[in-house]
């Protein structure tokens, strides 16, 4: 009988490390493949890439959510943020960057970015920053909130209690990557995504799905394109000495 337990234990521990394994493979697979190393140089001819992320057709529909908890600030429903889309397709909240550049224009670490609290919701709802530059969490609410940061939806960065209305704590964020940040006080509608990376070449798309990239050395590039639910898509690109370069996202979808 012990022997036979400690097989049945065997297998549930070997079970658990599967999926475990199988949830790391989908973390990295959705995570942008960076250079670890950037190195900041004087751009000769810096060109500037433009364009949008568009999604053709009706997007996906997502139903509200109901909410549970301080309803009498919260409401009673919450509407989805996954997919925001412009009546001419385009697609707010994508994040765009350039894959694996190594040098190029210094990194701007002197301006915070604000991640804000308000009425039971994270604004914006998703945002992108550089590594070593400063996240402000924002509570503009007088109830508690728990912002919570998980790299790639697995590892705790930051567990951070904000019990006052107008409260602000900063996080210096250092390693690149994709955090998904949740409100452990059970707001558990609340979510927002931070991408973290190593260098200055990315942008989030604007309400009409816009975005632009300035100060970027002559070459050429492979473009990234991320949205939460339709996945990412890559396209190449050439910038040209001292020009603008458009590049236009039409439908992501998963890979």
């Amino acid at each position: 009988m012990r022997s036979r337990w400690v097989d049945r234990r065997r297998t549930a521990l070997f079970i658990v490390l599967i999926a475990a394994l199988s949830a790391l493979h989908a973390a990295a697979r959705e995570a942008p493949t960076e250079s670890p190393v950037y190195e900041s140089v004087t751009v000769e001819g810096a060109g500037v890439l433009s364009g949008a992320v568009r999604l053709p057709g009706p997007p996906p529909k997502v139903p509200d959510i109901k909410v549970t908890k301080d309803e009498s600030l919260c409401g009673s429903r919450m509407p989805g943020e996954r997919i925001v889309r412009a009546d001419d397709g385009g697609l707010q909240n994508a994040v765009v960057s350039i894959e694996r550049i190594s040098k190029g224009k210094p990194i701007d670490l002197s301006r915070p970015v604000r991640l804000n609290i308000q009425r039971c919701r994270f604004d914006p709802h998703v945002l992108a920053l550089a590594a070593g530059q400063k996240l402000e969490m924002f509570n503009g609410d007088p109830i508690l909130h728990n912002p919570h940061a998980r790299l790639s939806g697995l590892l705790s960065v930051f567990d951070i209690a904000l019990p006052y209305q107008n409260q602000k704590v900063p996080k210096v964020l250092t390693e690149p990557g994709m955090l998904k940040v949740t409100c452990d006080d059970g707001h558990i509608w609340m979510e927002a995504y931070v991408h973290v990376f190593p260098h200055p070449y990315f942008a989030v798309t604007d309400e009409r799905g816009n975005f632009r990239i300035a100060g970027i050395p002559p070459g050429a590039y492979t473009l990234r394109a991320w949205q939460e639910v339709l996945g990412t898509q890559f396209l190449d690109v050439t910038i040209a000495a001292g020009q603008e370069t458009k590049a236009v996202f039409e439908g992501l979808s998963t890979k």
